[in-house]
Formats: C-alpha cells, sequence, structure tokens
C-alpha cells in the first residue's frame, strides 16, 4: 500500500520509504506496476497545523495589501487615480471588486 503526498513523491506505508518520481528507481517501478493492477494509493491529506499556518498567513497578506491600497490612495493624484480605475476598471464585477476592496481597508482603519 502506498500513500500519495503533497508533491510527486510516494510514501510506501510498510516502511514509510519516500519513493522519487524517478522511472529509473525500482521502488517506483513496483510502484508503477501496483498502479498498473488496479492498487489505489490512500490520498494526501494535508496537515491541518500547515493549512492553519497558511491561512495566518494569507490572512497578515491581504491586511498588508489593504493597508498599501489605503497609502496609495491617501498619496496618489486625482489624476493616477482615474489612470488606475479607466485602466484595472473595466465591467461591473471590476468595479464591485474595486469597491469591496476599498470598504475592507477603509474597515481596517
Amino acid at each position: 500500500m502506498y500513500t500519495l503526498t503533497g508533491t510527486d513523491v510516494v510514501i510506501r506505508n510498510a516502511d514509510n520509504a519516500s519513493i522519487p518520481n524517478d522511472r529509473g528507481n525500482k521502488d517506483r517501478v513496483e510502484y508503477e506496476a501496483w498502479l498498473a493492477a488496479g492498487g489505489v494509493p490512500n490520498p494526501y491529506v494535508e496537515n491541518p497545523a500547515v493549512v492553519t499556518a497558511r491561512q495566518r498567513q494569507a490572512t497578515l497578506n491581504a491586511d498588508a495589501t489593504r493597508a498599501d491600497l489605503l497609502t496609495r490612495l491617501r498619496t496618489a493624484t486625482p489624476a493616477q487615480i482615474n489612470s488606475y480605475v479607466d485602466a484595472n476598471v473595466t465591467n461591473i464585477a471590476d468595479a464591485r471588486t474595486m469597491f469591496k476592496r476599498i470598504l475592507l481597508a477603509l474597515a481596517q482603519v
């Protein structure tokens, strides 16, 4: 039995061996034969601590982006703002997205 990982490496459950994606590797050849015979590996399950850390980083990045947006808006000239809007808001969906970003940024103040 084998278990998939978040990469192209596969884990052999019997001894926890990491099997690289190298067709010259005898363990990989055995794994590929096992798959061809109908074997189904266990799915990859991401570690919840990693997911939480990734979500925390995404939140920090979003907060930094909002702060950066406000800083850019505060220092931009009306002409720069008009130019940015003309270049980046081409439909209603874009306008909604921008409006939400501005409101979220203001909510953080």
